[in-house]
């Protein structure tokens, strides 16, 4: 896993701007990083539709190369 200082000190996004960029749904970006490593989650009371999601840049670009390894183009670079 990565060191958690490189983490910090990276940029990360929120799950819209992901789907913004990617042409992909909110729901779909959320059950693809749910349980990805490095992903920093913030609940915010019990329920779970209440939970934040910010994503690093390297977890953002291992993610959606592995789930798209074809896809190339402006609108899917981060």
């Amino acid at each position: 896993m990565q060191d958690l200082a490189a983490l910090e000190s990276e940029p990360h996004y929120r799950i819209s701007e992901l789907a913004a960029r990617w042409k992909l749904g909110r729901e779909t970006l959320r059950k693809l990083f749910q349980n990805e490593p490095g992903v920093v989650k913030i609940r915010l009371g019990k329920k779970k539709t209440n939970t934040t999601y910010t994503i690093p840049l390297s977890v953002a670009q291992r993610t959606h190369s592995a789930a798209e390894p074809g896809l190339s183009g402006p609108y899917y670079k981060i």
